[in-house]
Protein backbone atom coordinates (compact mmCIF):
# COMPACT_ATOMS: atom_id res chain seq x y z
CA UNK A 1 0.00 0.00 0.00
CA UNK A 2 1.19 3.19 -1.21
CA UNK A 3 2.02 5.75 1.64
CA UNK A 4 2.46 8.78 -0.63
CA UNK A 5 -0.01 11.59 -0.04
CA UNK A 6 -1.31 14.59 -2.54
CA UNK A 7 -0.04 17.24 -1.33
CA UNK A 8 -2.38 19.75 -0.05
CA UNK A 9 -3.72 22.57 -2.23
CA UNK A 10 -1.71 25.96 -1.71
CA UNK A 11 -2.76 29.26 -1.88
CA UNK A 12 -0.97 31.63 -2.87
CA UNK A 13 0.39 34.21 -0.05
CA UNK A 14 1.94 37.16 -0.31
CA UNK A 15 5.58 37.24 0.81
CA UNK A 16 6.26 39.84 3.02
CA UNK A 17 9.05 42.34 2.89
CA UNK A 18 12.04 40.76 4.97
CA UNK A 19 13.61 44.00 7.60
CA UNK A 20 16.44 46.02 5.82
CA UNK A 21 18.93 45.09 9.33
CA UNK A 22 19.05 41.51 8.52
CA UNK A 23 21.99 41.26 11.61
CA UNK A 24 20.70 39.75 14.45
CA UNK A 25 22.74 39.83 18.02
CA UNK A 26 22.43 37.32 20.70
CA UNK A 27 23.20 37.70 24.22
CA UNK A 28 25.98 35.56 24.03
CA UNK A 29 27.89 37.56 21.43
CA UNK A 30 31.08 38.71 22.85
CA UNK A 31 30.67 41.96 21.50
CA UNK A 32 27.08 42.88 22.38
CA UNK A 33 28.80 46.43 23.75
CA UNK A 34 30.32 46.93 20.03
CA UNK A 35 28.50 48.43 17.10
CA UNK A 36 29.93 47.50 14.24
CA UNK A 37 28.26 50.04 12.01
CA UNK A 38 27.70 53.70 13.21
CA UNK A 39 24.30 53.80 12.08
CA UNK A 40 23.20 50.72 13.33
CA UNK A 41 23.90 51.82 16.71
CA UNK A 42 20.00 52.12 17.98
CA UNK A 43 19.66 48.12 17.19
CA UNK A 44 21.58 46.86 19.85
CA UNK A 45 21.16 46.49 23.37
CA UNK A 46 23.02 49.01 25.78
CA UNK A 47 24.58 46.28 27.91
CA UNK A 48 27.27 46.59 30.14
CA UNK A 49 29.62 44.12 30.98
CA UNK A 50 29.73 42.83 34.76
CA UNK A 51 33.17 43.29 36.12
CA UNK A 52 33.80 39.92 37.92
CA UNK A 53 35.49 40.78 41.82
CA UNK A 54 38.74 38.70 42.52
CA UNK A 55 39.57 36.85 45.36
CA UNK A 56 41.85 39.34 46.74
CA UNK A 57 39.55 42.24 45.74
CA UNK A 58 36.91 40.34 47.96
CA UNK A 59 39.52 40.01 50.68
CA UNK A 60 39.99 43.12 51.28
CA UNK A 61 36.44 44.04 51.43
CA UNK A 62 35.76 42.15 54.02
CA UNK A 63 39.06 42.76 55.90
CA UNK A 64 37.65 46.34 55.77
CA UNK A 65 34.08 45.61 56.47
CA UNK A 66 34.93 43.39 59.96
CA UNK A 67 37.42 46.48 61.25
CA UNK A 68 34.42 48.77 61.06
CA UNK A 69 31.97 46.44 62.51
CA UNK A 70 35.15 45.58 65.02
CA UNK A 71 35.76 49.25 65.85
CA UNK A 72 31.81 50.09 66.01
CA UNK A 73 31.73 47.34 68.52
CA UNK A 74 34.63 48.29 70.69
CA UNK A 75 33.42 51.91 70.69
CA UNK A 76 29.81 49.97 71.69
CA UNK A 77 32.11 48.51 74.15
CA UNK A 78 33.58 51.28 75.68
CA UNK A 79 30.33 53.09 76.16
CA UNK A 80 28.69 50.83 77.54
CA UNK A 81 31.84 50.46 80.24
CA UNK A 82 30.97 53.94 80.83
CA UNK A 83 27.54 53.86 81.25
CA UNK A 84 27.92 50.80 83.65
CA UNK A 85 30.66 52.47 85.56
CA UNK A 86 28.60 55.71 86.21
CA UNK A 87 25.53 53.20 86.88
CA UNK A 88 27.54 51.19 89.08
CA UNK A 89 28.98 55.12 90.70
CA UNK A 90 25.20 56.21 91.12
CA UNK A 91 24.39 52.69 92.73
CA UNK A 92 26.59 52.77 95.22
CA UNK A 93 25.84 56.45 95.86
CA UNK A 94 22.64 55.20 96.33
CA UNK A 95 23.08 52.66 98.47
CA UNK A 96 25.21 55.02 100.68
CA UNK A 97 22.70 57.30 100.90
CA UNK A 98 19.88 55.01 101.59
CA UNK A 99 22.59 53.13 104.53
CA UNK A 100 23.12 56.85 106.10
CA UNK A 101 19.42 57.19 105.68
CA UNK A 102 18.43 54.13 107.21
CA UNK A 103 21.02 55.13 110.09
CA UNK A 104 18.90 58.55 110.52
CA UNK A 105 15.94 56.90 110.57
CA UNK A 106 16.78 54.56 113.30
CA UNK A 107 18.64 57.36 115.18
CA UNK A 108 14.84 59.57 115.03
CA UNK A 109 13.17 56.52 115.81
CA UNK A 110 15.27 55.48 118.69
CA UNK A 111 15.39 59.59 119.80
CA UNK A 112 11.11 59.62 119.39
CA UNK A 113 11.10 56.42 121.82
CA UNK A 114 13.32 58.00 124.57
CA UNK A 115 10.82 60.79 123.89
CA UNK A 116 7.90 58.93 124.82
CA UNK A 117 9.22 57.06 127.47
CA UNK A 118 9.90 60.86 128.90
CA UNK A 119 6.78 62.17 128.19
CA UNK A 120 4.79 58.97 129.72
CA UNK A 121 7.32 59.75 133.05
CA UNK A 122 6.32 63.73 133.09
CA UNK A 123 3.08 62.54 132.30
CA UNK A 124 2.83 60.26 135.25
CA UNK A 125 4.97 62.89 137.40
CA UNK A 126 2.29 65.51 136.84
CA UNK A 127 -0.57 63.28 137.81
CA UNK A 128 1.17 62.57 141.14
CA UNK A 129 1.72 66.17 141.71
CA UNK A 130 -1.54 66.80 140.63
CA UNK A 131 -2.90 64.55 143.84
CA UNK A 132 -0.35 65.59 145.75
CA UNK A 133 -1.33 69.58 145.09
CA UNK A 134 -4.83 68.16 145.95
CA UNK A 135 -4.12 66.93 148.75
CA UNK A 136 -2.59 69.83 149.80
CA UNK A 137 -4.94 71.84 148.78
CA UNK A 138 -7.54 69.63 150.50
CA UNK A 139 -5.85 69.97 154.08
CA UNK A 140 -5.29 74.06 153.80
CA UNK A 141 -9.00 74.58 153.58
CA UNK A 142 -9.78 72.43 156.05
CA UNK A 143 -7.33 74.36 158.49
CA UNK A 144 -8.91 77.23 157.26
CA UNK A 145 -12.34 76.36 157.78
CA UNK A 146 -11.42 75.43 161.28
CA UNK A 147 -9.34 78.92 161.60
CA UNK A 148 -12.59 80.69 160.55
CA UNK A 149 -15.04 78.59 162.14
CA UNK A 150 -15.72 81.25 164.48
CA UNK A 151 -15.71 84.37 161.91
CA UNK A 152 -18.35 86.08 159.92
CA UNK A 153 -18.37 88.53 157.63
CA UNK A 154 -20.25 92.17 156.98
CA UNK A 155 -21.08 93.98 153.43
CA UNK A 156 -22.11 96.62 152.98
CA UNK A 157 -21.48 98.64 156.24
CA UNK A 158 -20.46 102.47 156.03
CA UNK A 159 -17.27 103.40 157.06
CA UNK A 160 -17.26 106.19 159.97
CA UNK A 161 -14.60 108.93 160.63
CA UNK A 162 -12.19 108.01 163.05
CA UNK A 163 -13.43 104.41 162.98
CA UNK A 164 -11.64 101.92 165.41
CA UNK A 165 -12.14 98.33 166.54
CA UNK A 166 -14.75 99.58 169.39
CA UNK A 167 -16.53 101.30 167.26
CA UNK A 168 -16.91 98.41 164.67
CA UNK A 169 -17.75 95.92 167.79
CA UNK A 170 -20.48 98.56 168.78
CA UNK A 171 -22.23 98.30 165.40
CA UNK A 172 -22.06 94.32 165.92
CA UNK A 173 -23.94 94.70 168.99
CA UNK A 174 -26.36 96.97 167.53
CA UNK A 175 -27.16 94.72 164.38
CA UNK A 176 -27.35 91.88 166.72
CA UNK A 177 -29.93 93.50 169.13
CA UNK A 178 -32.13 94.55 165.23
CA UNK A 179 -32.37 91.11 164.28
CA UNK A 180 -33.57 89.96 167.69
CA UNK A 181 -31.09 87.79 169.37
CA UNK A 182 -31.95 86.59 172.48
CA UNK A 183 -29.12 87.87 174.36
CA UNK A 184 -27.33 90.75 173.75
CA UNK A 185 -23.82 90.24 172.22
CA UNK A 186 -21.03 91.29 175.05
CA UNK A 187 -17.60 92.28 174.38
CA UNK A 188 -16.18 89.51 175.58
CA UNK A 189 -17.72 87.31 172.93
CA UNK A 190 -16.06 89.37 170.21
CA UNK A 191 -12.38 88.11 169.99
CA UNK A 192 -11.53 90.46 166.72
CA UNK A 193 -12.61 92.92 164.28
CA UNK A 194 -11.62 94.87 161.69
CA UNK A 195 -12.63 96.07 158.21
CA UNK A 196 -10.51 94.47 155.35
CA UNK A 197 -9.29 96.67 152.10
CA UNK A 198 -12.14 95.58 150.35
CA UNK A 199 -14.77 97.29 153.01
CA UNK A 200 -15.69 94.03 154.23
CA UNK A 201 -15.84 94.00 158.30
CA UNK A 202 -14.11 90.27 159.49
CA UNK A 203 -15.78 89.47 163.22
CA UNK A 204 -14.27 86.85 164.85
CA UNK A 205 -16.35 85.17 167.52
CA UNK A 206 -14.93 83.30 170.61
CA UNK A 207 -17.27 80.71 170.21
CA UNK A 208 -19.28 78.91 167.05
CA UNK A 209 -22.52 78.51 168.86
CA UNK A 210 -22.44 82.66 169.07
CA UNK A 211 -21.43 82.68 165.27
CA UNK A 212 -24.30 80.42 163.73
CA UNK A 213 -26.75 82.37 166.49
CA UNK A 214 -25.84 85.82 164.56
CA UNK A 215 -26.22 84.28 161.44
CA UNK A 216 -28.98 82.35 161.51
CA UNK A 217 -31.29 84.75 163.39
CA UNK A 218 -29.92 87.17 160.43
CA UNK A 219 -31.34 84.73 158.08
CA UNK A 220 -34.84 84.80 159.87
CA UNK A 221 -35.03 88.40 160.34
CA UNK A 222 -34.88 88.96 156.07
CA UNK A 223 -37.06 85.77 155.47
CA UNK A 224 -39.66 87.76 157.49
CA UNK A 225 -39.42 90.53 155.89
CA UNK A 226 -39.48 89.43 152.58
CA UNK A 227 -42.64 87.84 153.59
CA UNK A 228 -44.40 90.97 154.37
CA UNK A 229 -42.51 92.80 151.59
CA UNK A 230 -41.06 95.00 153.87
CA UNK A 231 -36.79 96.23 153.68
CA UNK A 232 -34.78 93.65 154.79
CA UNK A 233 -31.73 94.53 157.32
CA UNK A 234 -30.02 98.08 156.13
CA UNK A 235 -28.69 100.46 157.08
CA UNK A 236 -31.71 102.48 158.34
CA UNK A 237 -32.58 99.91 161.18
CA UNK A 238 -28.83 101.08 162.78
CA UNK A 239 -30.32 104.81 162.30
CA UNK A 240 -27.04 105.77 160.17
CA UNK A 241 -27.12 109.31 158.16
CA UNK A 242 -28.05 108.93 154.21
CA UNK A 243 -29.53 106.57 152.08
CA UNK A 244 -30.34 103.12 153.50
CA UNK A 245 -28.28 100.59 152.32
CA UNK A 246 -28.52 96.62 152.41
CA UNK A 247 -26.59 94.77 154.73
CA UNK A 248 -25.17 91.58 153.86
CA UNK A 249 -23.91 89.16 156.76
CA UNK A 250 -22.59 85.64 156.18
CA UNK A 251 -19.81 83.22 156.94
CA UNK A 252 -16.05 84.32 155.78
CA UNK A 253 -15.25 81.19 153.51
CA UNK A 254 -12.17 79.82 152.69
CA UNK A 255 -10.60 80.41 149.40
CA UNK A 256 -11.58 77.54 147.70
CA UNK A 257 -15.27 77.23 149.53
CA UNK A 258 -15.88 81.10 148.45
CA UNK A 259 -15.25 79.96 144.27
CA UNK A 260 -17.15 77.16 144.92
CA UNK A 261 -20.14 79.27 146.47
CA UNK A 262 -19.71 81.90 143.70
CA UNK A 263 -20.30 79.44 141.05
CA UNK A 264 -23.15 77.72 143.00
CA UNK A 265 -25.22 81.04 143.09
CA UNK A 266 -24.38 81.99 139.88
CA UNK A 267 -26.34 78.31 138.45
CA UNK A 268 -28.64 79.86 140.72
CA UNK A 269 -29.68 83.14 138.91
CA UNK A 270 -29.66 80.35 135.90
CA UNK A 271 -32.18 78.82 137.16
CA UNK A 272 -30.18 75.52 137.11
CA UNK A 273 -30.57 75.25 140.84
CA UNK A 274 -33.40 75.83 143.49
CA UNK A 275 -30.92 77.25 146.13
CA UNK A 276 -27.47 77.12 147.81
CA UNK A 277 -26.00 78.02 151.33
CA UNK A 278 -23.12 77.84 153.88
CA UNK A 279 -23.25 75.88 156.90
CA UNK A 280 -19.73 75.73 158.93
CA UNK A 281 -18.34 76.62 155.80
CA UNK A 282 -19.74 73.93 153.77
CA UNK A 283 -21.54 74.47 150.88
CA UNK A 284 -25.41 73.10 150.21
CA UNK A 285 -27.74 72.98 147.21
CA UNK A 286 -30.45 72.15 146.14
CA UNK A 287 -31.34 71.03 142.06
CA UNK A 288 -35.01 71.74 143.18
CA UNK A 289 -37.09 73.23 145.93
CA UNK A 290 -38.57 69.44 146.25
CA UNK A 291 -34.82 67.35 146.67
CA UNK A 292 -32.97 66.85 149.42
CA UNK A 293 -29.73 69.28 150.27
CA UNK A 294 -26.55 68.31 148.51
CA UNK A 295 -23.15 68.82 149.72
CA UNK A 296 -20.43 69.80 147.41
CA UNK A 297 -16.80 69.71 148.22
CA UNK A 298 -15.36 70.34 144.47
CA UNK A 299 -16.23 71.80 140.95
CA UNK A 300 -16.46 68.87 140.31
CA UNK A 301 -19.26 67.61 142.86
CA UNK A 302 -21.16 70.82 141.42
CA UNK A 303 -21.17 69.79 137.77
CA UNK A 304 -22.35 66.38 138.56
CA UNK A 305 -24.93 67.94 140.34
CA UNK A 306 -25.86 70.10 137.14
CA UNK A 307 -25.89 67.15 134.47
Amino acid sequence: MSLQRTPPHTTSVPKLNAPTNSTLHYNSDSALNISNKPELEDNYFNITKRQKRTFEDVNNDSTCHFSDIQAMIIELKSQQEHKFVSLNSALNMIINQNSELQKSVESISSQHQELLSKISNVEKENRELKEQVSNLESHVNFFEKQLRCTTIEVRNLPKQTNETKRTLANRIQEIGAAVGLTTNIQESEIRDVFRLKSETILVDFTTTERKESFISKFKTFNKARRESKEPQLNTGHLDLPGHNKQLFISEYLSKQSRKLFYLARTNVKENKLAATWTSFGNIYVKKSEDSLPIRIKSEVELGRVLL
